[in-house]
């Protein structure tokens, strides 16, 4: 199997790479070699489930996988990149409004501080880290900051699940309380 894939790299790296840098010209280096990473694992894990099929060109199928990756790795580009502007428009707009906004503000993160605090173990510890990094999800900062509040090493799927988890939960809390309806 470990032969297959570095022969698979040798063989294809270079030319899916150069085709996605022309498909994806705003990705940077580091992003189209997590992607073409992730292609790699995403061959051998059909590989180890014998989802490959005799038919079809290999060169197609990992072009395929590979353009799925590019394209996922921009939408999580695009998400964050949108986040992170509403954001800071909201802060701007608060700047703008005057103290009043400020202490809105101050007011809403209390309540969210507070519903957290309500969320059972590992779902608060991920959501603590989560509010600690001021809300920005950065796998491996959240990751980190998650395990060490967790006192234990939790893995990515476990931080994604109790954020999907405690985010209902927070919901709930926020509306009871009169800011959501």
């Amino acid at each position: 199997m470990g032969q297959g894939i570095t022969l698979v790299h040798q063989r294809h790296m270079r030319r899916i790479t150069r085709r996605l840098r022309a498909c994806f010209p705003g990705l940077s280096s580091d992003e189209l070699a997590d992607a073409w990473n992730r292609t790699l694992i995403q061959l051998a894990r059909r590989a180890l489930n014998g989802q490959f099929r005799a038919e079809g060109s290999l060169y197609g199928l990992i072009w395929r996988i590979a353009f799925c990756r590019a394209v996922d790795l921009l939408r999580r580009q695009n998400r964050w990149r949108r986040c992170r502007q509403a954001r800071e428009e909201a802060l701007e707009m608060a700047s703008l409004v005057g103290p009043e906004c400020e202490l809105l503000v101050e007011e809403l993160l209390e309540a969210i501080r507070e519903a957290i605090r309500e969320l059972p173990g590992q779902q608060r510890h991920v959501w603590e880290a989560y509010a600690d990094l001021q809300f920005e999800r950065h796998k491996e900062d959240l990751v980190a900051k998650a395990s060490e509040r967790a006192e234990k090493r939790l893995s990515w799927k476990t931080v994604q699940r109790a954020l999907r988890e405690g985010k209902q939960k927070v919901i709930s809390s926020l509306r009871r309380r009169g800011y959501f309806r």
